[in-house]
């Protein structure tokens, strides 16, 4: 009997040291930020504005020029603007929008009008000129307008200046005769660029001008009340303008949309028009989504989107109408922060009536007959700054607990709650947690980055204060938060600042106290990663995974945090202890591995349908994926399959050397809908281009980038320069025959 014994004792001894092992295991991958990967780019100057192009390209806009920076924080090349040109300019961002005066705000922002195709950067450039030189051409004809011979800059991928496109830009003289520098001109008028296929879109000036890649205009829409939507096949289309019931009195030739919407082919020659009999209402948008709304009307999910005073439309790209809903008690805008998700859901909100610091957000569904209860909004979260928002969920800033300041030292700190819409429903809170404090005395070159934020007005009013009007007086702490939110697909980015300062400021004599940071939380709002900085954050962007922030002393950062990787890690472990606890039973079922029909009618699967996953083979078979998993798992101890592991998926195949590598990536790519269209279309017809593949397939320019990046980063294409500083792309010899095999498979 104790010789019986002896076996489980040892496994029992072994089986323990194992789990000492993996909890040693666990520490380790908790405590260490494997899931974090990072670069850092010392610049020459200030950064004040970046975006992230295609490719996870950075663009890092500075007074004088632009950096572009890849995915792994190498340079690809360092742009000097010509000094004749400014490409950060001020504008005046209407934050109003329902044909009423009430909740009419706006919003004052200096960035670049830019856009990014197939490796170009377009950006608007205005005049480098004095503010003395545009009154003197007001004093000489008395117009109503003061004409910026302005230009937009065409900027290859390897940095050069490829051409310059001369537009004349209409300011409001009285703009430019209430100002003592150039610096602080506001622009009023929106201009916007939009680069989609071979196609430039420049607004201006209620004009759409349609400019080729080689910087030739191609045809001009006049008379458009705001920047047009282009859909995948390079129809335009517009809201015609008209002159507003009552004119401003410093714009008479200002313009607002009437109710007819037009749409165009290619070439610029109209293929219907459409009176809603209602005005269109422009609308205010948050500066992350800019580029991707700024329009009227509003194009996405092949929809066209026309906001109403009291709803919305819905119209296909031939002018159909495919719903009208008409919402009680508005006025009504497009929310602000996300106007539409990408399930197509509409989201609009209430303006806030005089009386009402609240206002209510309504999500109509994408049939445009369900919605859901609306939901309150509370104008404490301040929606035009300092929230965020993705696919129906919202992260509010709750600003009454930044309390009053008793001292300098006193710093605030703010709670991000995410907020389901469609529920109505809080699904975490989380505390930002000051980082280390760093106190300065305020002075000329400080002062811009410290004080960025309190107010729209500074620098002015506080970079030279007047001594008169400070002279005698007490300096009172005062306190302000300055954030960001950048949600991803898995991590949520927060830029944080708490800043107290004794004011009035006085140069030389004012303190100011700060704590700075960036966060990552995930999707249940915890903390996965924190950066502490000494300086304040000049500016900052971000994509689904990663963040790139700029400080006051010229460096560049990129930082992205995978919060799957520890799931991962865990799951790993839990699979090393199951197949040693589960040892017994793998052997027993090895010993009976022909005899179980489900295993083998699973195995038989595998063999039809290469590259299938679990969840295909539990979907067909009617089995629940968890067994599923586990005759994979027999299957793949006995050698029968083999797991191959591509971006999403873990996808499986019989084993025996039946497939190589190499066609088990092709066929594990080709089970993807998007990749299995781009190598049909490469395998009939190679040599195609980005915009070539956009058009065969009839998605986005910027779709077919990313696919055929994908493709080339993998080593399956081939990527041949042309003449048109394009690129052709081909499918590698040693893949086209497991292509066409594929194809003619599915």
């Amino acid at each position: 009997m104790r010789s019986m014994r002896k076996p489980y004792l040892f496994e029992a001894l072994v089986l323990l040291l194992l789990v000492v092992l993996l909890g040693v295991m666990y520490l380790l991958i908790a405590t260490t930020p494997e899931n974090v990967t990072g670069w850092a780019f010392q610049g020459t100057d200030r950064v004040q504005y970046m975006t992230v192009g295609e490719n996870d390209t950075l663009y890092a806009f500075r007074s004088d020029g632009i950096y572009a920076i890849d995915r792994a924080g190498n340079l690809v090349w360092d742009f000097h603007v010509p000094q004749q040109w400014k490409i950060l300019n001020t504008w005046d961002r209407s934050a109003s929008t329902a044909g009423t005066s009430k909740g009419a705000t706006s919003t004052i922002e200096s960035y670049p009008v830019s856009d990014t195709e197939a490796g170009s950067l377009y950006v608007l450039a205005l005049p480098n000129v004095t503010a003395e030189s545009l009154k003197l051409q007001y004093y000489q004809n008395r117009s109503p307008y003061i004409a910026l011979d302005s230009a937009v800059l065409s900027i290859s991928e390897d940095g050069k200046l490829q051409w310059e496109l001369p537009i004349t830009l209409m300011v409001p003289s009285a703009d430019v005769l209430s100002i003592s520098d150039l610096s602080q001109l506001v622009m009023t008028r929106p201009v916007a660029i939009q680069a989609s296929g071979d196609r430039v879109y420049v607004f201006h000036d209620y004009t759409e001008t349609v400019v080729g890649t080689d910087g030739k205009v191609l045809f001009e829409l006049p008379g458009v009340a705001a920047p047009a939507s282009v859909d995948e096949e390079g129809h335009i289309f517009i809201v015609r303008a008209q002159a507003p019931s009552t004119p401003r009195a410093n714009d008479p030739g200002y313009m607002t949309p009437s109710g007819i919407i037009e749409g165009y082919d290619r070439d610029g020659q109209q293929i219907w028009t459409r009176d809603v009999h209602e005005n269109v209402v422009p609308q205010y948008l948050a500066e992350d989504i800019w580029q991707d709304f700024n329009s009227l009307p509003i194009y996405k999910n092949h929809t066209l989107y026309v906001p109403l005073d009291n709803g919305i439309v819905a119209l296909d790209s031939m002018g159909r109408t495919l719903w009208w809903k008409y919402l009680p008690g508005g006025p009504y805008v497009m929310f602000e922060l996300m106007p539409v998700d990408d399930d197509g859901n509409v989201y609009m909100r209430t303006v806030n009536p005089v009386s009402s610091a609240s206002s209510y957000l309504f999500v109509i569904g994408p049939d445009g007959w369900s919605h859901y209860a609306p939901s309150l909004y509370v104008a404490q979260y301040d929606s035009l700054r300092h929230t965020a928002a993705k696919n129906g969920i919202v992260y509010n800033i709750d600003r009454t607990s930044f309390n009053h300041v008793k001292s300098l030292q006193d710093l605030q700190t703010l709670t991000v709650t995410a907020y389901d819409v469609k529920n109505s429903t809080s699904l975490w809170s989380f505390a930002l947690p000051l980082q280390y404090k760093t106190e300065v005395l305020l002075n000329s070159t400080n002062v811009d980055d410290i004080m960025k934020g309190m107010y729209t007005s500074y620098p002015a009013s506080y970079s030279n204060p007047a001594a008169a009007s400070t002279t005698g007086k007490a300096l009172r702490p005062a306190g302000w938060p300055e954030i960001s939110i950048y949600p991803g697909n898995d991590v949520v980015y927060v830029n944080f600042r708490s800043t107290n300062y004794e004011g009035p400021v006085v140069l030389n004599k004012s303190r100011a106290v700060f704590s700075s940071g960036i966060y990552a939380l995930d999707t249940e709002g915890k903390l996965v990663w924190d950066k502490a900085l000494s300086l304040p954050v000049t500016s900052a962007a971000a994509n689904n995974s990663t963040i790139y922030f700029a400080t006051g002393d010229g460096k560049i950062f990129g930082t992205t945090v995978n919060t799957v990787v520890a799931g991962i890690a865990l799951l790993a472990i839990g699979a090393v202890l199951f197949k040693f606890i589960g040892f017994g039973t793998v052997a027993r079922a090895r010993n009976r591995l022909d005899k179980n029909d489900n295993r083998n009618a699973v195995l038989q699967y595998i063999v039809r349908n290469p590259g299938c996953t679990a969840v295909d083979v539990g979907r067909d078979m009617g089995l629940n994926v968890g067994t599923i998993r586990y005759h994979m798992l027999i299957l793949t101890i006995n050698h029968k399959i083999v797991e191959h592991k591509d971006d999403k998926y873990l996808r499986y195949f019989t084993n025996s050397n039946s497939y190589s590598m190499a066609e088990r990536t092709i066929i594990s790519l080709m089970k993807r809908e998007p990749m299995w269209r781009v190598l049909s279309a490469l395998a009939e017809k190679p040599g195609m281009s980005n915009v070539e593949i956009s058009r065969e397939m009839n998605i986005s320019t910027g779709a077919a980038s990313r696919h055929m990046t994908e493709l080339f980063q993998k080593g399956i294409v081939t990527k041949t320069p042309m003449d048109d500083r394009g690129f052709a792309y081909a499918i590698k010899d040693e893949y086209k025959e497991y292509v066409l095999r594929m194809i003619d498979r599915l």
